[in-house]
């Protein structure tokens, strides 16, 4: 059996968004024929679990692993995969895993989901690091500080049209940027204590920063159709974003 050394706090507090947003994306589901029912839940940019079809992949600091939860009574961890120190964060992306560490980005094919693959990676200054990806592109946050590293704050854009050579191809400063997430050609950067950075990204090349939200302290976001639920110090904050020019607050679930 797999020994892990999980980091329980940063599960919690990923697994605490998970759960609340299954209650909003339910409602959701409700009033909203095009989301998908086979859907098995979304979890934030800081995420350090996802479910793929009968698979949980599970970060701990260092390793992934794979569990079986075909039969729930039954889970059962079937690999546990050495990738890197100081793992942060996990996303999926067709049959594709997007992992995020303090020192990488680093590319794993699904093609067997019982067996994750390691097509690609890029590395970087150390810092704190999210990833999402988009088409051919991935989206990456870095922040500095005491914590994290020094690199520099900002919005980095990777061409993965290649997932065994991932290009940086720009970068772009925002302050002490976190979770994003993106709708259509619109992406939201959460900067903590800084606000909600809305950035188009109609040309990945060159990002434009249209609108910076700073009502609350913002650490991550899930786009989910018009809705944009917002992980906050306070709790949850949920915008309307069907018109991404004219975005409103709808309502804030206090912890």
């Amino acid at each position: 059996m797999a020994v892990l050394k999980i980091n329980m706090k940063k599960i919690a507090i990923s697994l605490s968004f998970f759960i609340l947003l299954i209650g909003v994306q339910s409602c959701q589901k409700s009033n909203d024929a095009n989301l998908s029912s086979s859907s098995t839940g979304i979890g934030g940019s800081l995420a350090r679990f996802t479910i793929v079809g009968n698979f949980l992949y599970l970060l701990d600091d260092a390793t992934l692993s794979v569990y079986d939860i075909s039969n729930p009574a039954n889970t059962t961890v079937i690999k546990s995969l050495y990738i890197a120190n100081d793992l942060e964060t996990i996303f999926p992306n067709d049959s594709l895993l997007f992992i995020g560490s303090q020192t990488g980005m680093y590319i794993y094919s699904l093609s067997n989901p019982s067996n994750p693959v390691l097509m690609g990676k890029a590395l970087h200054l150390r810092s704190c690091d999210p990833v999402i990806s988009k088409d051919s592109f991935a989206f990456v946050t870095l922040k500095s500080g005491r914590r994290c590293g020094t690199a520099t704050d900002g919005l980095y854009t990777y061409d993965i049209k290649d997932i065994t050579n991932p290009i940086q191809i720009d970068s772009f400063a925002l302050p002490t940027p976190a979770g994003l997430g993106y709708k259509d050609t619109t992406l939201f950067v959460c900067c903590e204590n800084n606000g909600l950075a809305i950035v188009n990204i109609k040309d990945p090349k060159n990002p434009v920063l249209k609108q910076m939200i700073t009502a609350n302290i913002f650490y991550d976001v899930i786009p989910l159709n018009n809705l944009l639920v917002c992980m906050v110090k306070d709790g949850i904050d949920l915008y309307d974003i069907a018109d991404v020019n004219n975005i409103r607050l709808i309502k804030n679930i206090a912890n």
